[in-house]
């Protein structure tokens, strides 16, 4: 699966024998290495490829997926960005003027995630 953004943009197919029957690789399998499909996918700055087994796709739809990388990739930007310019005026009215309602939250559990993380040392 590649995401770019907050889509997946390609996908491959699960390989099936018949329902409920996938094909699986391995030394007592008919199916050889050869069998397996091989993909060439041009990728982009900032696409993440999941690598994944059945083990994944089995239990979570695509959007469930997508859904955590984003919010991942949310929480690793957000936490990895350079601190806000400092304001003239500390006003509780222009500090929201200036920064977004999610950005604070974002930022506070940040904090507090790693005021938790340097305690339990």
């Amino acid at each position: 699966m590649l995401i770019r953004g907050d889509e997946v943009i390609w996908r491959t197919e699960e390989m099936w024998w018949n329902f409920n029957t996938p094909v699986q690789l391995g030394p007592s399998s008919p199916t050889r290495a050869r069998d397996a499909q091989v993909f060439a996918v041009p990728v982009q700055a900032d696409d993440i490829l999941v690598l994944a087994s059945d083990g994944l796709s089995d239990n979570l739809w695509d959007e469930e997926i997508l859904d955590e990388v984003v919010r991942f990739r949310r929480t690793f930007m957000l936490e990895h960005a350079p601190p806000p310019p400092r304001m003239r005026d500390a006003s509780p009215v222009r500090a929201f003027r200036r920064t977004t309602l999610a950005e604070c939250s974002a930022r506070r559990c940040a904090r507090g995630r790693g005021a938790c993380q340097r305690s339990r040392g």
